[in-house]
């Protein structure tokens, strides 16, 4: 094996399936679709839901993959996409089953939930992924009005102490190059920032009526409901890990049996054998 010692940041996939199909069948729902974006792990999500649902004795009415990358021609992109996502909110409106499963990455749903035409779907139980914590957390509450009352999977979060103070202290002029931080303050403030090309957006027309950014935004003002710097769910479940093996190389460290002792260009190295550290970790 390549990796012989492989340990996990968050569940297995395969969990959150046998989730899902549990659910379904405790709440007596088995006439379900499936919404995924269209990528390995969408395509597995809804061949192992397909089957996790079969063997409680649901079925699966439909199955509809969404593009989950936006490529690099943006405009001809966008016209396509709204298209077909359009035909498929008329499908999964005219469909008969009740509950429909979402699965993908949260960062490429929003731009498909943004549709208004989400608003006119009759009334559905939407069962959403683990991805989806993601833009709760987040604060994409408005992409997400179609969605209220959603049953949710979601892993666990908790506080990181100090690291408020680092997420707060952040602003544009410290990461320029870096379009996700750009668009995340545009976002949060309803602002845009001077010398951005807006017109790339499918909103463009929207994102150039907001006002100019001030300057003066801090991210320490923003409301807890839209930026929570309190709770952390992916971030913590890293920070466990690695605090995890912090732990067990201090233990190593300190017990009788410390790490053999390597002379390497006249300075002193610890050799350090990983089945060793898998064995404390364990």
């Amino acid at each position: 094996m390549r990796f012989p010692y492989f340990f996990r940041t968050v569940p297995n996939e395969l969990s959150q399936y046998e989730g899902v199909a549990q659910l379904l069948h405790s709440f007596g729902w088995s006439w379900v679709g499936i919404l995924a974006t269209d990528d390995d792990s969408g395509e597995r999500a809804v061949r192992e839901l397909k089957a996790a649902i079969s063997r409680y004795g649901g079925c699966v009415e439909f199955s509809f993959m969404l593009p989950s990358e936006v490529t690099e021609d943006r405009y001809t992109y966008y016209s396509v996409i709204d298209a077909e996502v359009v035909s498929v909110i008329n499908a999964v409106s005219n469909s008969t089953s009740q509950v429909i499963i979402l699965y993908g990455t949260g960062t490429a749903m929003t731009q498909y939930l943004a549709f208004e035409e989400w608003l006119t779907l009759p009334n559905k139980i939407w069962i959403a992924s683990v991805s989806f914590s993601f833009l709760t957390d987040a604060g994409y509450g408005k992409y997400l009005q179609v969605l209220n009352g959603t049953l949710a999977f979601a892993i666990r979060k908790n506080n990181i102490l100090g690291f408020k103070d680092v997420l707060n202290s952040y602003s544009p002029s410290q990461f320029p190059e870096s379009e996700e931080m750009l668009d995340l303050w545009e976002e949060r403030f309803d602002c845009r920032l001077k010398g951005r090309d807006h017109r790339r957006y499918r909103f463009s027309y929207y994102m150039l009526t907001r006002p100019l950014c001030s300057g003066n935004e801090t991210m320490k003002s923003l409301d807890s409901s839209i930026y929570d710097v309190s709770n952390f769910r992916f971030t913590y479940s890293m920070y466990t890990a690695v605090y995890a093996l912090a732990h067990a190389l201090h233990d190593m460290l300190s017990s009788d049996s410390r790490p053999e002792t390597v002379i390497t260009n006249g300075g002193l190295d610890l050799e350090i054998r990983h089945w060793k550290v898998i064995l404390v970790v364990r």
